[in-house]
Formats: C-alpha cells, sequence, structure tokens
C-alpha cells in the first residue's frame, strides 16, 4: 500500500494561479486562430469474427468558415509486431469540415480477411495539410486499435453499480464506489461511463470499456492528473489496458454483472510498480 500524504493533485498547481485567464474562443476565424483536433487520442476498430467492422472518427475546430475545409489523412504503421495489416482496414485520404461547422468526421472500416484475432494491432492517422499561420493543435495524430469481436447477446447498457476489490494507496479507491451509467461508444462493442478517480483528489474521466469475444478490456488509458511529489515532472498517475492473459472474462448473454481489471499505476509512480485492479459492475434493477 502507498500513503496518500504523497499524491499531489496537477489541476491545484495550475489553478493557483489567479491571475492568468483562460482562452475563450468565439467560432470567428478572423478574431480567433483554430484549434485542431481529433475527438479522442485511442479509436477502436473492432472488427467482428469472420466479417467486418467500423468506426467513425471525428476532427475538431475551435472555428467555423464559410466553406469547406478539407484536410489530408495519412496512415503510419508502427515498425513493430504491433503494426496492423493494411488488408484489415481502409479510410478515406482526406476529411471535410462543412462550411459552418465545428467538426468533420469520417469511418475507418474494417475487415477479417482471416487476419484478425485477438490480439491488438495498431496504426496512427494524422493530418498533414494544416496551415502553420493560423491553424494549430497539441496533436494531429490518433491511434487506432484493430482488434476481434462477438456480438454482443445482452445490452450491456444503463445504470451499474461499481466498486474496486483493494485499494492501491491507503483508504483510496482508484475509482469512486457508486452509481454510473454505462452507454455505447463510437461503436457498438464499447461501453463509455463517467467515473470519479481517486475521489477527493481526482476528479471525473471517462472511461471506456472494450468487448471483445469472451473477454474485456479498458477501451484506452485513463490519466488521473495526479503525481506524487517525488517522481518526474509530469509523470501522472495512469491506468491501462492489461495483457491478454490478465483479461476478466464475462458472459455475452448476461449483463447483470461483469467485472473489468484494469493495470492500475501503469507507469510505475510513487515508488511502486503496476498492479491489476478489478471493478465490479452490478447492474441497477
Amino acid at each position: 500500500m502507498k500513503t496518500l500524504f504523497k499524491l499531489l493533485a496537477i489541476a491545484l498547481i495550475f489553478t493557483s494561479c489567479e491571475d492568468v485567464e483562460p482562452v475563450i474562443y468565439n467560432g470567428d476565424p478572423t478574431q480567433n486562430d483554430t484549434f485542431l483536433s481529433f475527438s479522442r487520442s485511442v479509436y477502436l476498430l473492432p472488427v467482428v469474427q469472420n466479417n467486418v467492422g467500423e468506426t467513425t472518427v471525428t476532427l475538431n475546430s475551435s472555428t467555423v468558415f464559410d466553406t469547406d475545409r478539407v484536410y489530408n489523412i495519412e496512415v503510419e504503421l508502427p515498425d513493430n509486431s504491433s503494426a496492423a495489416n493494411p488488408d484489415t482496414f481502409s479510410l478515406p485520404s482526406t476529411v471535410t469540415i462543412p462550411a459552418g461547422s465545428y467538426q468533420g468526421t469520417f469511418v475507418i472500416n474494417g475487415t477479417d480477411n482471416g487476419l484478425v484475432d485477438e490480439t491488438v494491432k495498431t496504426f496512427t492517422i494524422s493530418v498533414t495539410n494544416v496551415d502553420e499561420t493560423s491553424e494549430f493543435s497539441d496533436s494531429l495524430t490518433a491511434t487506432v486499435n484493430v482488434y476481434e469481436v462477438c456480438p454482443l447477446q445482452d445490452d450491456f447498457l444503463g445504470a451499474y453499480n461499481i466498486e474496486v476489490n483493494e485499494n492501491y494507496f491507503n483508504n483510496l479507491p482508484g475509482f469512486e464506489a457508486g452509481e454510473v451509467i454505462l452507454e455505447e461508444g463510437n461503436t457498438p462493442f464499447e461501453r463509455v461511463f463517467t467515473a470519479v478517480v481517486y475521489p477527493g483528489n481526482a476528479g471525473p474521466r471517462e472511461v471506456t470499456i472494450a468487448f471483445a469475444c469472451n473477454f474485456l478490456n479498458l477501451g484506452e488509458n485513463v490519466d488521473s492528473n495526479l503525481a506524487c511529489q517525488d517522481d518526474p515532472e509530469g509523470t501522472t498517475i495512469t491506468f491501462a489496458p492489461v495483457d491478454l492473459e490478465d483479461r476478466s472474462s464475462y458472459n455475452t448473454t448476461d449483463d447483470s454483472y461483469f467485472e473489468m481489471t484494469v493495470l492500475e499505476n501503469a507507469l510505475s509512480n510513487c515508488g511502486g510498480g503496476p498492479r491489476n485492479t478489478i471493478i465490479r459492475f452490478t447492474k441497477v434493477e
């Protein structure tokens, strides 16, 4: 067990400077520069076993124009064994933000082709032709995870009570116990909910559940925005998906109760290493 007093809320560091004015966009490109960003840093592309799948990607803009804006989309494969096979996915080469709109969308299609299994394979998508004089972004790259799924036979939607099996930090659960609402995410095989991480120290975060065949996992990292006082600057306590062998199983025909195992403290902060933590979900009848 680690002690709570070592935790330092990064949010408090930034909010202590009361003379900093927030940046407010009014949507007018003649008065504001444009900030571009993908709606997520990680998109899930679940492909149904021996079939197909798809996911929708959204590009956000802080301003609107009276003409269409067309951006090039570039695909890059990692130079290792996690690279997705190009025969298992396809996507357009551009995305358009229509005139008068803050968003543009496009669909990535997945195909099994006998090449997709439960091992997550990845590729990245990037916007490559921004106007560097007036368009800015922290990152115009997102990761796409490709993996095999089986159709869900029950809803796995609505109100659930959650609790964690054991506290990593003394008297401090990774997720606050209580009721959450599960909703469908970008695909029929994702469920998203909002939960408070490290209650009393952090705040609400969106959590994604990724359902696969017989198993489920955390869909993407959850950053607590908390750091320990003796850890390097900028390193925060993070929840991450677990390895395949550590995933939780579930009954696809019964959504009344299930568990999800997550990797808590994935970056080995606060002088401790990662540990598997189980979140229990019980449907509210």
